[in-house]
């Protein structure tokens, strides 16, 4: 049986309002009776039950499901519910979740309680989001990760430093940006980790990054790094260090790069990887490169963040800063699909999932730390934090050598056998492990331990 979670606590006298005087058990069986539970339910959010009469009822009636509770408080920071319910409940389908509601609450609480409704939802529809996007998705970022521990010569230490790090987009605004950041990158101490879409925008004002950063699992993505890694063939002593997803599309000419690994914290990766001594950085899973960004900016650097070109939004029809890796797209246009047509529809089709980002990035910001600037533009949910003219500059380090390479490096060692090695501690981990072997049904898709086995031989072939 799962014990409730418990996100937070009210008051005792207030809860009594919300039960029968006389037989508050009686009242929340009946309750709880009256509702028409789905089958195959792993978890259950309760908003606001009071003194929680229904819980014991609820762990019999539903004994396999995970109880999520949530409580109508003022202490709740804004965006922190998400957070919370985040940590709460993994990636799952939106027909696995259950919310249960106490109604007398709502006459209590009214828009604390609605609040607090909505954010369940939004949680709700984006957790089911990020599983539909599994579900198209799983194969291939399985295969990748396999592929790319198979290629990387040198892995990345991660450690802390204490300079400041500018987080680049691939916002229209970086371009008026770009002239700021290379200042600043000529008079401070400062360190560039850029979205590797926002890489031929730099390179276009001669300017290069310390670190690009990737997380794109499709093919696609491949074309945000070939300008970064034409750079490091023209000059190998200048290498390119890249921040990546274990799941992430990489060329095979990233292998001459040094990479620092971010899983998607992941048991089944976290076993591979130190199985194998390769150094890896936790990271949650976001939906965008930049958020991704700026949780390994806050993880690595103690000093001020900036951020410049995340505009999410568009400028006209321009989704992206001028040059862009994939406006070769619009070469092909003829005359009934001619380029403005092409640009359009583009930008329309981005413009849904920005918002979804830029809304998400509301929800998040009040949980970022207070050392956080803007440069240029950037969205609207960032106008609360300062101007970069604002900031106090530190003298501290951030270990940057000729090379722009911010860590320490291992060779990896075993490169021609790494990849059979990593699919035997994946399977002696899958004997030992029901985290892990449920972590792979839900990321390839399948119900049974005859058809994983299979899925994952067949899949580690091509």
């Amino acid at each position: 049986m799962n014990k409730p979670v418990q996100m937070e606590k009210s008051g005792i006298e207030e809860k009594k309002k919300l039960h029968s005087r006389y037989n508050p058990v009686a009242e929340a069986e009946k309750y709880i009776n009256s509702l028409s539970l789905r089958q195959g339910i792993l978890f259950l959010i309760l908003i606001e039950p009071g003194m929680g009469y229904m819980i014991p009822i609820l762990e019999k009636k539903v004994p396999d499901a995970k109880i999520v509770v949530l409580h109508v408080e003022d202490a709740y920071p804004e965006g922190n519910v998400q957070s919370l319910l985040e940590k709460a409940i993994p990636d799952t389908e939106a027909s696995t979740i259950e919310i249960i509601e106490w109604r007398p609450s709502l006459s209590l609480y009214k828009e604390r309680y609605v609040r607090l409704m909505v954010e369940t939802v939004a949680f709700i529809k984006r957790t089911d989001a990020n599983k539909r996007t599994t579900v198209y998705f799983g194969k291939k970022w399985f295969r990748n990760f396999f592929r790319n521990i198979a290629i990387i010569e040198e892995f990345l230490v991660p450690e802390k430093h204490t300079g400041s790090c500018i987080i680049a987009g691939a916002g229209p605004s970086l371009e008026e940006a770009l002239p700021i950041i290379k200042r600043l990158k000529e008079t401070k101490n400062i360190f560039v980790l850029a979205a590797s879409s926002a890489v031929e925008p730099f390179l276009h004002a001669n300017l290069k990054p310390d670190m690009v950063v990737a997380t794109d699992g499709g093919n696609w993505a491949l074309f945000h790094l070939f300008s970064t890694l034409r750079l490091h063939g023209q000059n190998r002593e200048n290498k390119n260090t890249l921040a990546v997803s274990t799941v992430a599309a990489l060329p095979s000419q990233a292998a001459s790069s040094p990479v620092l690994f971010m899983t998607d914290g992941s048991l089944w990766q976290k076993t591979v990887l130190a199985g194998l001594g390769i150094p890896f950085l936790n990271m949650v899973q976001r939906g965008t490169v930049t958020a991704s960004a700026l949780d390994l900016a806050f993880t690595l650097f103690q000093g001020n963040v900036f951020i410049a070109g995340i505009d999410l939004a568009n400028d006209d029809i321009r989704a992206h800063a001028r040059p862009y890796p994939l406006d070769f797209y619009m070469e092909y246009a003829d005359r009934l699909t001619c380029t403005y047509s092409v640009a359009f529809a583009r930008t329309a089709e981005a413009a849904g999932s920005m918002n979804i980002y830029a809304e998400w990035f509301k929800k998040q910001i009040p949980s970022y730390p207070k050392r956080l600037y803007t440069i240029g533009r950037n969205n609207s949910v960032f106008s609360s934090f300062p101007s970069y003219e604002q900031a106090r500059w530190t003298s501290g380090t951030i270990g940057v050598s000729a090379g722009g390479v911010l860590y320490k490096m291992i060779q990896n060692k075993a490169k021609n056998n790494t990849s059979q090695k990593a699919k035997t501690i994946l399977t002696a981990a899958l004997r030992d492990s029901s985290t892990i072997k449920q972590e792979l049904f839900d990321l390839l898709s399948v119900q049974t331990e005859e058809e994983l086995i299979e899925t994952i031989c067949r899949v580690l072939k091509k």
